[in-house]
């Protein structure tokens, strides 16, 4: 069974594709019965991942269409810039956010450490591994300490952790 997105059009295009919540706690509900596969090509319109997604140990294979991913190895599409971090928790109703500000609707627990988010919301981008392919991950962390903690990203993608914005890539592998 296919992960599946929900398109939304909004003003703002730089968080235009939001993965449905719903089918997403699902999926990873199903990676903890031993999904394996991770099956999304014929969604041209997803950019990005949650980072949640880190937490299927069983997915073995992927299927995604990498060239539309923010930072892809070929074409390099900009990651959008997010809001400044951190963001102080309680200017934002964290289970009501703007899909198309934030990139989710809601942001109440961490992703790294998965406690709730009580203080500031720091977000960031980061590429990661993700069964057979490199994935552009959304994080939503509670703290500097978990952004530090994520892995590094393989070679050829951006370093570390990133806000997104005018950010130097590597150079695009024809």
């Amino acid at each position: 069974m296919p992960l599946e997105s929900t398109c939304r059009r909004r003003s703002r295009p730089q968080l235009e594709v939001v993965p449905d919540p719903a089918r997403l706690e699902r999926a990873a509900t199903d990676c903890g019965l031993g999904r394996t596969e991770l099956t999304v090509y014929t969604s041209y319109r997803l950019h990005w991942f949650p980072y949640e997604l880190i937490r299927c140990p069983t997915l073995v294979d992927s299927s995604v269409s990498t060239r539309t991913l923010y930072g892809n190895y070929t074409f390099r599409p900009p990651f959008p810039a997010l809001s400044p971090r951190p963001t102080p928790a309680s200017n934002l109703a964290l289970t009501e956010l703007d899909p198309g500000q934030w990139g989710a609707t809601s942001a109440d627990h961490c992703s790294v450490c998965a406690r709730p988010i009580d203080e500031d919301l720091h977000q960031v981008w980061t590429s990661l591994r993700i069964a057979t392919d490199v994935l552009a991950l959304l994080v939503n962390a509670c703290s500097d300490s978990c952004v530090q903690a994520l892995p590094t990203p393989p070679n050829g993608h951006v370093s570390g952790p990133h806000g997104g914005g005018t950010l130097q890539q590597p150079k695009p592998m024809y």
